[in-house]
């Protein structure tokens, strides 16, 4: 994924054959369609800008009607190769979630699973990865 400064935006990310489609324009972000990352293809992704047009988080969301966890182990044993084991992983309510910070806590990595009521009212299990920096 190839993001450019606020300036640049259009510009830079309208080209399809990076294999994602461009959603939509909020004041500080990107709205991103089937974008692929980590191997996986995400429905959603919003890039996330400071007001200087710099790049401070992304965030992948897929969703499924169904509960299906398999996304989320395959990203979380991935990235604890990758990464070593998580700064944190809890639960809380009807939310998984693991952490990893880079050696100075600037830079982060978090990946979720959750249950959620989509727009429509009907539930909705989302699998979210995203970084960024703090």
């Amino acid at each position: 994924l190839h993001l450019c400064d606020r300036r640049q935006r259009q510009m830079c990310i309208r080209d399809r054959s990076n294999g994602y489609d461009i959603d939509g324009y909020g004041e500080t972000e990107i709205y991103l369609r089937n974008v692929r990352e980590m191997s996986y293809k995400w429905e959603d992704a919003i890039a996330y800008y400071d007001r200087m047009g710099r790049l401070t988080s992304i965030s992948f969301s897929d969703s499924s009607s169904r509960f299906n966890l398999s996304r989320y182990n395959k990203l979380q044993r991935k990235l604890s190769k990758m990464y070593g084991p998580p700064a944190s992983s809890y639960q809380v309510g009807n939310m998984l979630q693991v952490v990893w910070f880079d050696r100075f806590g600037d830079h982060f990595i978090t990946l979720s699973y959750e249950q959620q009521p989509s727009f429509a009212g009907q539930t909705r299990y989302y699998t979210t990865l995203s970084y960024g920096y703090n």
